[in-house]
């Protein structure tokens, strides 16, 4: 999901639909979280690039807040991928790459999933993993 806002030119009321519209993409996540899906908010610094812009129908005034995933929550994968990793193990190594975020936001949770995924033949990587810590 893309979140934008459109400014105005005038700073004080680009400033304020800014930070409003910040809050509602919080809104979104605590919503999400509450029923039961993982969320992630990012701005990937390709929104500012004309040709992606162009290929989403942004106007010259608008400026992306948030690119919003939403799915399910880590510690319960979606049912097929124990019948995917069943059906690789034979043939594929799947390495799953954990985000630094999974680790502050659960650490307990994180390591039990983690845990059911390494006996069903997974390799696990660790993005970041110290980039939480103050």
């Amino acid at each position: 999901m893309l979140a934008t806002a459109a400014l105005s030119g005038d700073p004080h009321v680009d400033e304020e639909d800014l930070h409003a519209t910040a809050c509602a993409v919080y809104a979104v996540l605590l919503g999400a979280t509450n029923r039961g899906l993982a969320s992630y908010w990012r701005t990937p610094s390709c929104f500012t690039e004309e040709p992606v812009r162009e290929a989403l129908g942004l106007g010259p005034s608008e400026r992306v807040v948030a690119l919003i995933h939403l799915g399910p929550p880590m510690s319960a994968p979606p049912p097929w991928l124990s019948d995917l990793m069943q059906l690789a193990k034979s043939r594929l190594t799947v390495v799953l790459e954990i985000t630094e975020r999974a680790i502050a936001d659960s650490p307990a949770e994180l390591l039990g999933a983690t845990g059911r995924m390494r006996e069903q033949g997974m390799l696990l990587a660790v993005d970041d993993v110290l980039s939480f810590l103050p």
